[in-house]
């Protein structure tokens, strides 16, 4: 994972196309999402275009998860 807010149970992933481009990248991903969320965590990817392209929207996303995980 590559961010992880524990008392939230949010885990954040950011996908480039270094370590995301193949199925079989994309097929480890799913399972390891799918762990996590067994778990009782939430689960987001951004890809590296959406933090790079579209900040603002990545953040509104954060505080969003964040604030309905707060209240839970």
């Amino acid at each position: 994972m590559d961010f992880c807010w524990p008392d939230l149970k949010l885990i954040v992933e950011t996908d480039g196309l270094t370590y995301h481009r193949t199925p079989a990248q994309q097929a480890k991903d799913a399972v390891r999402d799918q762990t996590h969320v067994a778990a009782g965590y939430t689960v987001l990817r951004f890809t590296r275009a959406q933090i790079k392209y579209e900040p603002e929207r990545v953040r509104q996303v954060l505080e969003q998860v964040a604030a309905r995980l707060s209240a839970a």
